[in-house]
């Protein structure tokens, strides 16, 4: 899919598996994927997510907004997905579902449990504007406000739901730069992959 240009307002369906206002969803190398992006669109006001990367590998991503936005904003979401391009996007005012998780400002932590009918991923509690649980990727000058992170970077320890068992399609490390975060939660940039990142030109404003 292409889609340039293009605003959504009010989409996606609370804690509904796959109801996100923009999804490419397992695409895979295809040809389609790597002739599919997201460009110069809009997401305001949504019920849940904004741009999703599901199950697919060498796609694109620029220069698109979102604002306001219940749960994880960019969101790549079973951390197979590997070889696509996040480049000058925005995520401003990202709101946890269900509630905040409680940081406490060390590594304690806080566990959750999917709860039916009011919260289908746990992550979500502690909603960032970039969700990004494969680092195998690309991102460069995106910027983050708001939101429990601006860009978490989480562990996954085993490919997720329905993919079968498959090695990382490329060795290089992946490059993450030019990157403002501004007013989250808690952490502008929280790290727990295993994977080697390049990080370069961060500025963090408070």
């Amino acid at each position: 899919g292409r889609f340039s240009g293009v605003e959504a307002i009010n989409m996606g369906q609370l804690n509904i598996l796959g109801r996100y206002p923009f999804h490419l969803h397992m695409m895979g190398e295809s040809v389609g994927a790597r002739n599919s992006y997201f460009q110069d669109c809009a997401v305001l006001n949504s019920q849940f997510r904004c741009y999703t990367i599901h199950g697919t590998n060498f796609t694109r991503i620029s220069r698109n907004v979102a604002f306001n936005a219940t749960g994880m904003c960019y969101y790549i979401e079973d951390g197979v997905e590997e070889n696509n391009l996040f480049e000058y996007n925005l995520a401003a005012h990202v709101v946890p579902i269900y509630r905040p998780a409680n940081g406490d400002w060390g590594q304690g932590g806080e566990t959750f449990s999917a709860i039916p009918g009011k919260l289908l991923i746990p992550a979500d509690t502690s909603a960032a504007g970039f969700y990004i649980s494969n680092a195998m990727n690309t991102f460069i000058g995106n910027a983050a406000s708001g939101g429990w992170s601006g860009f978490a970077f989480p562990t996954v320890g085993q490919l997720q739901r329905h993919h079968v068992p498959q090695q990382h399609l490329s060795s290089a490390p992946p490059t993450f730069e030019e990157v403002l975060w501004q007013h989250s939660a808690f952490i502008g940039l929280l790290l727990g992959c295993s994977w080697s990142v390049y990080i370069c030109r961060c500025l963090v404003v408070l």
